[in-house]
């Protein structure tokens, strides 16, 4: 493994626990992850997907405002075309979640 980039590990970790449908478990190490590398985009939206999923819903807009304030053109489609297996079963909840958190389709 890369120690000079363990948050890629992590990431990695953390969708793993979101596929198992483990939210909070996910949302402790993306948590983790933002603390050492605020402006990482996907896990501030795989974060948002899980605050959503925790009925945490505004922690999750917010989540998604900080995304689109540092890049207004991140959006759902960019999100899918960097995710490690975008074709899981899943993916259309997740999609929706970030829908339902304020996140732009394209």
């Amino acid at each position: 493994m890369n120690p000079g980039k363990p948050e890629f590990y992590l990431t990695s970790l953390a969708e793993a626990y979101v596929a198992m449908g483990s939210y909070s478990q996910a949302s402790v190490v993306l948590e983790r992850i933002l603390s050492r590398r605020p402006q990482w985009l996907m896990a501030r939206a795989l974060l948002a997907v899980c605050y959503m999923h925790l009925g945490r819903k505004q922690d999750a807009v917010n989540a998604i405002a900080m995304i689109n304030e540092q890049s207004p053109r991140f959006s759902i489609r960019r999100w899918i075309g960097c995710i490690f297996y975008p074709h899981r079963a899943d993916v259309p909840d997740l999609m929706a979640a970030l829908r339902d958190a304020g996140m732009q389709e394209s």
